[in-house]
């Protein structure tokens, strides 16, 4: 897993890349990752808007 912090437009863009070992890994933690991910994007909109 890779997070970069870029800055952009006043603001900073968040890039999060994720490589597996296969596809067939990567395809089956898909079904995980995504929604976690969203779920971890979502609480740290949440945190920064509070802050």
């Amino acid at each position: 897993m890779t997070k970069t912090l870029a800055d952009e437009d006043g603001g900073t863009r968040l890039t999060w890349r994720m490589a597996f070992e296969t596809e067939q890994l990567c395809e089956t933690l898909k079904t995980i990752c995504v929604p976690a991910n969203q779920e971890n994007f979502d609480r740290l909109a949440a945190h920064l808007a509070s802050n």
